[in-house]
């Protein structure tokens, strides 16, 4: 276990990771050498600002491993993890005379908790609560707040209270 600080760059559609040695040389890490990465994207001010996790425990997506890049969203014993595969894609152009190239995020997202990498279908409230044995008694709180489980800063808002409760 070593913790570098290195300019670095995450490539989401080869799953490879940049960053510039010593000598200010870019170089590639060795597929799955390095297991996490904090980007601290405002200068060295101690706050992190994204984490990526390198194959999150058991983390699939239609029964396949995933190994890539899972960025964890918050932190506590209920974690919500974002996969971003990056493809590229095809359209055709008006009239179908060219093809267009281009690349296209498809998004998934998981529940880590207890060991266990849960795939989270679409999100909504429904969707999510099922992962959390007691969350009915948190439906005032929700209400109150205004939770919408559609949104992504919501449901972290809404599980680093659940994990400050638990």
């Amino acid at each position: 276990k070593e913790t570098w600080v290195r300019k670095t760059k995450l490539n989401f559609a080869t799953g490879e990771v940049y960053f510039l040695d010593n000598q200010n040389q870019e170089l590639v890490a060795d597929n799955g050498t390095v297991k996490k990465i904090a980007f601290h994207i405002k200068g060295d001010t101690g706050i992190t600002d994204a984490v990526f996790i390198y194959n999150y425990q058991t983390a699939q997506v239609n029964n396949k491993m995933v190994n890539s890049y899972l960025e964890q969203l918050n932190s506590g014993k209920y974690q919500l993890l974002k996969l971003c595969n990056r493809r590229v894609s095809t359209a055709d152009s008006m009239f179908g005379t060219l093809k267009r190239y281009y690349f296209a995020d498809e998004i998934k997202y998981f529940i880590a908790h207890n060991q266990k990498t849960e795939p989270v279908k679409k999100l909504s409230k429904e969707n999510i609560l099922v992962y959390f044995p007691v969350s009915s008694g948190y439906s005032e709180w929700v209400a109150q707040n205004k939770i919408d489980f559609r949104k992504e800063e919501q449901i972290i808002s809404f599980l680093d209270y659940y994990n400050s409760k638990n």
